[in-house]
This record gives structure tokens, sequence and C-alpha cells, in this order.
């Protein structure tokens, strides 16, 4: 697929993030700083609207509540993993798209 402007390249892309089964403590370190990378990021955008334009950025709003609301669910579901001496399985693909405006 030709993309304009780009080169010659696959159009989309898959990427495998993290994947494999792990102990709550290697899960809870995993997947609670990609957390904190995400909530860090949506922080700063947020606030450099606040910044430049005298609004917060409503989609950076969204996505903190989001995000914050997810990462207890995980915190949960780690403390419970940890009870029981379960493993936890990851797999988290991400696909990439190249995309036109």
């Amino acid at each position: 697929m030709k993309t304009q402007g780009a080169p010659q390249q696959q159009a989309s892309h898959a990427l495998s993030l993290i994947e494999g089964e792990f102990t709550a403590a290697e899960a809870r370190e995993q997947l609670l700083e990609l957390y904190q990378h995400n909530i860090r990021y949506h922080g700063k955008r947020n606030f450099a609207s606040q910044i430049r334009q005298g609004n917060p950025d409503s989609y950076s709003e969204s996505k903190l509540r989001e995000l914050n609301d997810a990462r207890l669910s995980t915190i949960e579901l780690l403390r419970i993993a940890d009870e029981l001496g379960l493993k936890i399985k990851i797999e988290s693909d991400i696909k990439v798209s190249l995309t036109q405006d």
C-alpha cells in the first residue's frame, strides 16, 4: 500500500509490548509503570493546554479518569492474584497505522 508523503511501507504494524506469564510482583511493576507513564503524559498535556489556551484538554481529562480507574482495577486484580499465589498472563498487542486527516 502506498501512502502519500511517506516511504512505501506497510500501512499498519502490530507490536507486542508485553507478553508472557508473570508473578503478581513482576506484573505490578510492568503494568503500573505503563499506567504511570500514560498518566504523566496526559497530565502534562492537560497542564500545557491550561497554560497555553486557558482551558483544560477535555480528551486528556477523560483519559486521566479512565487510566486512574483502570489502574485501581489492575491493583485489585494483582492483589487477588498475589493472595491466591496465581501468575498473571499478559498479552499486550499494539496496532499502529498510518492515517491522513
